[in-house]
């Protein structure tokens, strides 16, 4: 009987192992936002060893195997994580990261999980990136869906526009797909040199040369030294010269 007490109380966590995981925790958070996710790595793992049941720990590790391009190791905290608490920036995380790896059928049922939870704060974002895995799959109208709801929860949800407009270029309803260029070039226009771009190459294609030209312009001069101000510039070349 005495044996068994000391074995139960091993696996116990105390309430100072407890606070001094989520002590790890926030501190290797802050390891990864700096973008040091070797010592992220570590940190994150003395919370888990603290605290083996510490959900956010194992998620916060699976981010920062992620970063590192671990990804079985980071699959493995996810899922740890998930079996500890079911949480919908947990689903989205781990979708992401099977998104970024080609793992389109697999990152589904993240994407969808997260978007089902109504106590989810992100959930337009989670619908967005549901788009984006759709239309890696080339099931466009499925993409469409997701990529409609997320601009109905979130109007300026910027990513989900341009998402749509990518779709709705790849589908050749080329008017819709402008509209959504354009719409992200005002809502977001210090920042969408991508949707300038989309938006040149379709006035290319329907023959309204100024104002494609205007674009690579503007990209040219607000995004010097980019990949993106390189092309533009190959391009301006080409159809504006």
């Amino acid at each position: 009987m005495k044996y068994l007490v000391f074995i139960f109380m091993l696996g116990c966590v105390t309430q100072q192992q407890m606070r001094r995981s989520q002590s790890k925790t926030q501190l290797g958070t802050a390891f990864l936002l700096e973008g040091n996710a070797s010592q992220a790595i570590r940190t994150l793992q003395e919370a888990t060893k603290l605290n083996p049941r510490n959900a956010q720990a194992w998620e916060r590790l699976g981010l920062s195997y992620a970063s590192q391009e671990a990804y079985g190791q980071a699959e493995d905290a996810f899922v740890r994580s998930l079996k500890l608490e079911d949480r919908a920036e947990t689903h989205n995380n781990f979708g992401l990261m099977l998104l970024a790896i080609s793992r389109y059928e697999d990152a589904i049922p993240h994407f969808e999980a997260a978007s089902a939870d109504i106590t989810y704060r992100n959930i337009a974002i989670s619908l967005n990136n549901l788009g984006q895995t759709y239309h890696k799959l080339g099931k466009h109208q499925l993409a469409l869906r997701s990529l409609n709801n997320s601009i109905r929860r979130a109007p300026n949800l910027c990513q989900a526009r341009f998402t749509r407009g990518i779709v709705h270029r790849t589908m050749k309803m080329k008017a819709k797909a402008l509209s959504d260029f354009n719409e992200v070039i005002r809502l977001c226009g210090d920042s969408a040199f991508g949707a300038y771009f989309q938006a040149a190459e379709l006035l290319i294609e329907t023959e309204d040369t100024p104002a494609a030209c205007s674009y690579l312009e503007t990209i040219q001069r607000e995004a010097p030294n980019t990949p993106l101000s390189a092309q533009a510039k190959v391009t301006h070349k080409e159809v504006c010269l």
